[in-house]
């Protein structure tokens, strides 16, 4: 797993001419969040307004996490059918299932919403897998089994990593980023480790569903100490593309059929969705 990249600021298709922040200016508003929101989390008289907080975060991250892997469709449910879903625990449709599944797996990966202490030694395939189970309860066959047959993107002419591979290449992927979870711990480390271990997981495509929901809960893991708040990819009509052009760029194949991964306008997006999450959190903060 190779960091020797740069997080880019500009010429990045998707933002407009004028983009008023640097990355530098991005890092320091994320670590000035850090610090009053850990500061504010150990009032008493802020527990409070955590909880709800914790609620309103919950169902806008499971609304953006489902739309942007197109689990729900544009024109389905609102942030408040989410939390309507979640607090009435009924699981008669498919959507509501998936909605409670993943609030299921929201709550398993971080219990405290809002740590900024979890362990890295619980980083392992055992990790994927639970989540996997926990995703497809109810929706899809052998939910935590590896698949068995081989797939490719849907319209692009590629292959993911061959199924009697996959224990294999997930073990090293998971190693390898404790490894470099360990050794690196500034926000722009941890932003290009997220986003390497996101496109490799997503290459390796390990299940034969939830890969997609996986690996952004699995990004917000790795992400969860500089930024406190679980961190979801931002969605917008415009988004899903943007998001399968990063990865499609991430992925770099040899003339000798030999796979790299560098994923410079991916970790860009991860960044912009950082800056946008922070900025969803003061603003919920601000209406409670």
């Amino acid at each position: 797993m190779n960091l020797n990249f740069d997080i880019p600021e500009n010429n990045l298709w998707w933002r407009p001419n004028y983009w008023p922040y640097t990355n530098e200016l991005i890092f320091k508003k994320i670590q000035n969040f850090r610090a009053s929101f850990l500061k504010a989390k150990n009032n008493p008289e802020f527990q409070n307004e955590l909880k709800l907080l914790s609620k309103f975060y919950q169902s806008n991250y499971i609304h953006e996490c489902l739309k942007g892997e197109r689990n729900l469709n544009d024109d389905e449910l609102s942030i408040t059918d989410v939390e309507i879903i979640i607090e009435n625990q009924r699981r008669k449709s498919k959507n509501e299932i998936k909605i409670l599944n993943m609030h299921r797996a929201l709550l398993y990966l971080f219990p405290d919403p809002f740590s900024s202490s979890n362990e890295i030694k619980e980083f392992t395939i055992d990790m994927a897998k639970k989540l996997n189970t926990i995703l497809g309860y109810d929706l899809w066959d052998n939910p935590g089994l590896f698949r068995t047959a081989p797939v490719s993107p849907s319209n692009e002419d590629y292959e993911y990593v061959k199924p009697h591979l996959i224990e294999e290449k997930l073990e090293s992927l998971f190693k390898n980023t404790r490894h470099l979870f360990e050794k690196y711990s500034e926000i722009h480390e941890r932003i290009k480790i997220g986003a390497l271990f996101f496109t490799m997981f997503l290459d390796i495509h390990p299940f034969s569903n939830g890969n997609g929901r996986i690996s952004r809960l699995l990004l917000s893991f790795i992400l969860s100490n500089p930024c406190v708040v679980p961190i979801g990819l931002y969605y917008s009509h415009r988004s899903r593309e943007i998001y399968l052009n990063c990865l499609r760029e991430s992925r770099q194949i040899s003339s000798s059929n030999e796979k790299s991964y560098c994923p410079l306008a991916f970790s860009a997006l991860v960044l912009e969705s950082i800056l946008k999450n922070v900025e969803l959190v003061i603003n919920l903060l601000g209406k409670i």
